[in-house]
């Protein structure tokens, strides 16, 4: 492929990041742990799911002795004129002409064919390199994308879906070998590159895509600020409500009291059925928004555009209905002080005391 320059790597990162979304990097002790175990298969199924794929693997192993079973060709390392691997380990994903599209149920534990070299766990995060680069080819060939084989845009999906940390050890294997005369003894190193981002290209490939997950893991970060707040709010809402209520039960069998004029209307109001309807629909409902933008919360992962406007939007609105809150709590707070003013005065040290707790509490 010809060589490219850094806007065409930046490009390409910004369209799939708008095609396939974004996600944080993986853990990926646990892959690492199953090929250590010699579960290959269950390795590669693995990438597959981090990579959105719930298929299954029909995997298969290549020997220079085999024959038969060939690799047809190689696109991360070469071969040699029989199919074979030549250099390191090679592995190849072969992609079906009847794949199913993403997101339809066919492709729910549908068979891919696999093939690895015999000496694939001699390099862990080579092997799972290489699986994540073929199985992207598969991943864009769901979506009909016209990149499906772009060798460029199949090293970056990867990387933008959590196996930046992984490939940036395994993209290279380096064997050492001594030869020893009586005169001299010389060490030859041989390094061994896979995919098609050099040094300098994958290196800023990297780092755009981390400013890109800086900035999403930023917007996460301000929703869920919002939330604790919004959380806070609530309870302190709800203390002061109690309070409110706790202090009318003094007030309905102490009718006859000498309201002031600009208190007896709003005073009058608190005896009102519909008073307390509203402020309970409103506690349930502010309870079941913090609910609801919690699980939200939890389940954010991957970025896509569309996401990210939900996100922003979700932002949006726990804003919207803090401030809400806030004023609902500020006017329960005014009301409050409107009940404590015709309180004798054991009751009103008692509720200075309960509120000013309350208050206290919350500037801690």
């Amino acid at each position: 492929m010809e060589n490219i320059g850094t806007d065409y790597i930046e490009n390409a990162i910004n369209e799939l990041v708008e095609l396939l979304g974004i996600k944080k990097n993986i853990d990926f002790r646990p892959l690492l742990n199953l090929l250590r175990k010699g579960e290959i298969k269950g390795c590669i199924k693995n990438i597959a799911l981090f990579l959105g794929l719930p298929i299954e693997i029909d995997l298969s192993y290549v020997s220079e002795k085999d024959v038969e079973n060939k690799f047809e060709s190689s696109d991360l390392v070469k071969t040699d004129y029989r199919g074979l691997g030549s250099e390191g380990i090679v592995a190849q994903v072969l992609i079906p002409r009847d794949l199913p599209f993403y997101g339809n149920s066919r492709l729910n534990g549908y068979p891919i064919k696999v093939k690895v070299s015999k000496n694939c766990v001699d390099h862990p995060e080579t092997l799972i390199s290489v699986i994540s680069h073929e199985l992207s080819h598969i991943l864009l060939a769901t979506i009909s994308s016209k990149y499906k084989e772009n060798e460029i845009y199949t090293d970056l999906t990867p990387l933008i879906l959590g196996f930046s940390n992984i490939v940036s050890v395994g993209r290279k294997t380096v064997k050492v070998t001594t030869d020893y005369t009586p005169q001299v003894t010389t060490t030859n190193t041989h390094t061994t590159s896979y995919g098609y981002l050099d040094d300098k290209q994958f290196d800023f490939a990297c780092a755009k895509i981390n400013k890109i997950l800086e900035k999403d893991v930023s917007q996460k970060k301000l929703l869920h600020q919002k939330i604790l707040r919004f959380e806070k709010m609530h309870k302190l809402s709800n203390k002061y409500l109690n309070l409110f209520k706790e202090l009318l039960v003094y007030f309905h069998s102490h009718k006859n009291i000498n309201l002031k004029q600009k208190d007896s209307e709003r005073f009058i109001s608190f005896f009102n059925v519909s008073f307390f309807d509203e402020t309970n629909l409103l506690n349930d409902k502010n309870k079941d928004r913090i609910e609801k933008l919690k699980k939200y919360y939890s389940s954010l992962e991957q970025q896509t555009k569309r996401n990210i406007n939900v996100l922003n939007k979700n932002t949006e609105n726990t804003l919207s209905f803090i401030h809400d809150l806030e004023n609902k709590t500020n006017r329960i707070k005014s009301d409050i002080k409107i009940l404590i003013k015709y309180l004798n005065l054991s009751g009103k040290i008692k509720a200075c005391i309960k509120y000013f707790s309350i208050w206290f509490i919350k500037n801690i």
